[in-house]
């Protein structure tokens, strides 16, 4: 069984945001061009984008991350990551958006998408196994993956507040592939340099497997810090100020 952690990251409330001025507003049912402003704002969101609630997104601050798997496995491992961040977010490319339209309520909206690179850094704790070698660690992670193919199902429901429509993510669910994963984590083995190389040696050359166990707790994870940054947006700004009129 897979868990991921509660996470947590360092988000912008702002009250009584407006959409900004300089972003294009779609009509309902454009997906062209709902696609086109969505990547603007993933470009733009790497220095922070206030008016919608977006933190600086390069990298993002996490405070708490967490993948927990349970169960006699071939690979089993707890890792913690705390005060950690992600970097990569700005290099997001919607191919396929779905389900933007005029009625939010149960509204099912479907997110396509690539990016160059996904990298999560920062202070860990783990505790686990890969095959026969026990992984023990407390030091420093890296965790990176190029050529992410991503896609993202949502189910919304709608917010009434001051008499205005919010959308709220009601349930969301990602998968992903990569091209290439790394991973690198100090002070194994309480910092034997000999058997933390060879450990790491191993995770990288087999990091096909690795990445298959680990993913359904990656992908929860992942899809924690998605929603939390669209309900964050979404919950700033009225539904209908997003679209033209």
């Amino acid at each position: 069984m897979f868990r991921a952690l509660i996470i947590f990251i360092v988000l912008v409330g702002i009250n009584c945001a407006k959409f900004p001025s300089d972003l294009q507003k779609c009509k309902y049912g454009d997906m062209t061009c709902v696609i086109k402003v969505a990547n603007e704002i993933m470009a733009r969101s790497a220095n922070g984008l206030p008016e919608l609630g977006f933190p600086s997104t390069d990298p993002l601050v996490i405070n708490r991350i967490g993948l927990n798997q349970d169960g006699d496995r071939p690979v089993v491992l707890n890792i913690e990551l705390s005060d950690c961040k992600m970097s990569g977010l700005p290099t997001t490319n919607f191919t396929t958006i779905q389900g933007f339209s005029d009625n939010i309520d149960k509204a099912k909206i479907l997110l396509k998408y690539k990016q160059d690179h996904i990298q999560l850094f920062g202070p860990y704790k783990a505790k686990g196994k890969i095959l026969v070698l026990p992984m023990n660690g407390d030091g420093e992670a890296n965790i990176t993956f190029t050529g992410v193919d991503g896609i993202v199902k949502m189910l919304t429901k709608k917010i009434l507040k001051n008499g205005k429509n919010y959308m709220q993510i009601d349930k969301l669910r990602m998968n992903f592939d990569v091209k290439r994963a790394s991973f690198n984590f100090t002070n194994l083995f309480n910092g034997n340099v000999q058997l933390g190389d060879a450990l790491n040696k191993f995770i990288n050359e087999n990091w096909k497997d690795i990445l298959n166990d680990l993913k359904p707790a990656m992908a929860d994870s992942l899809g924690s810090i998605y929603k939390s940054l669209l309900d964050n947006m979404f919950s700033n700004i009225p539904y209908d100020e997003f679209f033209e009129k």
